[in-house]
């Protein structure tokens, strides 16, 4: 069942698109020949729907845990990932001004509004955090 109004034409793609095999995903480099997920530059996962988060980073992803204090053997942290920001330095490599941040990540949002993965209130709320952010 679908949802009326505005939320349609995203609602319509995400659940009438298919999920593709591994070999379909390796054939498009998203999986590494050991079967591992593919990384990008920054070390963050390849393929799938990406973000401005992914597309635009100031962090690299990772899809596990980091042990707690104390844990033996078991990671007790209940939280599901973690991340780890980038330094000062590399953020003004990456992005020289406030403004040239801001941008990339405006290009990014609007981008996946127009294909139909973000709605206008989620593109404005992305780059309403990215102006209110300190990067760089």
């Amino acid at each position: 069942m679908r949802p009326p109004g505005p939320l349609t034409p995203t609602a319509t793609r995400i659940h009438s698109a298919s999920q593709p095999s591994c070999r379909s995903r390796q054939r498009h480099g998203h999986l590494n020949a050991d079967g591992t997920i593919a990384k990008d530059a920054f070390g963050n996962d390849l393929g799938g729907v990406r973000s401005p988060a992914v597309d635009v980073p100031i962090a690299t992803y990772y899809d596990t845990n980091v042990p707690l204090p104390g844990d033996r053997g078991f990671c007790s942290n209940t939280t599901v990932g973690h991340v780890e920001p980038f330094s000062v330095a590399r953020l003004k490599q990456l992005y020289p001004t406030h403004a040239d941040y801001v941008s990339k990540v405006r290009t990014d949002a609007v981008q996946l509004e127009r294909q139909g993965w973000l709605l206008p209130m989620d593109v404005e709320s992305t780059i309403k955090a990215a102006i209110e952010s300190d990067v760089p």
